[in-house]
């Protein structure tokens, strides 16, 4: 595993059950295409707000001609974090790993260790070339893979389309986090609500459960429905004080972090396309709730 391929896996955040969940729709209002919004400033700044699905297929393509026409009239493209930084995959790889004399077993009750260890061997996974992971990035890996193993793929995610083309045209690429700012959200949760996404990551290893998801997802997010995503982040991550912690850290505070970054770019008077994981859109303390109680114009446009 490089760390180039498990860096993009592990910002995948559309699909990611850490960020935004795996996203299911029942009979809830549409609307015709991916959401986006548009915020304004004052002052001139213009920021336009675009929810993405990391890892995806050729459907996801092509994207709306108006979101391709806000991003072509952006100065400059902001992502939470930079796909393609080696320095930054390296380091999440350095902190996802046990220091020597630790290891997995030592965080993980009995119980979802067996399960762990089944789970894995059916995979071909050596034990100990996961033994001594961290359970944030053990569950990163997994939901990958899985995502993959259904047709995904990180090469079709919206993100790499948008940082290909930002590249074409000279723009500027911005990111909204740090990588040490995104792998606290995880790394600072206890043991017990690390374990609780392992767990939820397990679950989607049996393929035809992970198919229908994914498929859901698509069309979810090709329908670009923010009330019926912000529902099911709540209900995927429901049980109890451990998801909540989950939500709390990897949703909400960073929302909270970007949210001030954006408010720079407006304050400033910059024109920037931010493309973010479209959990980071929907329900309480979304960006678009944040920029719009620091008084920014926020409206949606799709």
């Amino acid at each position: 595993m490089t760390s180039g391929f498990f860096f993009r896996g592990f910002s995948a955040p559309g699909l990611r059950i850490l960020y935004c969940a795996i996203a299911l729709f029942f009979n809830l209002p549409t609307w015709a295409a991916p959401a986006m919004w548009e915020v304004r400033a004052p002052g001139g700044g213009q920021v336009w707000l675009f929810g993405s699905i990391h890892l995806c297929t050729a459907q996801c393509f092509p994207l709306p001609d108006a979101v391709i026409r806000a991003f072509d009239g952006a100065q400059a493209l902001a992502l939470e974090l930079d796909p393609n930084s080696a320095a930054t995959g390296a380091r999440v790889l350095e902190r996802g790993i046990y220091a020597a004399g630790d290891a997995l077993d030592r965080h993980l009750d009995a119980g979802a260790m067996a399960e762990l260890d089944t789970a894995l061997a059916k995979l071909g996974m050596d034990r100990n070339s996961w033994l001594r992971m961290r359970p944030w990035m053990l569950a990163q890996m997994l939901v990958v893979l899985s995502a993959q193993s259904a047709g995904m793929q990180i090469e079709h995610g919206t993100d790499l389309w948008f940082l290909a083309r930002a590249q074409a045209q000279n723009k500027p690429v911005l990111e909204l986090e740090t990588a040490d700012e995104q792998i606290d959200s995880m790394d600072r949760l206890p043991d017990a609500a690390q374990q609780t996404m392992l767990e939820q990551s397990l679950s989607y290893l049996d393929a035809p459960t992970m198919q229908r998801a994914m498929a859901d997802l698509l069309a979810a997010w090709q329908s670009g429905d923010a009330p019926a995503l912000a529902a099911q982040i709540r209900k995927d991550l429901a049980g109890g004080a451990e998801s909540s912690r989950i939500v709390e850290s990897v949703l909400t505070r960073r929302n909270a972090v970007m949210a001030q970054r954006i408010a720079h770019y407006l304050q400033d008077g910059q024109q920037v396309f931010v493309v973010v994981g479209a959990g980071h859109l929907a329900g309480p303390g979304s960006l678009p709730e944040q920029l719009a109680s620091m008084g920014y114009r926020v409206i949606r446009t799709r």
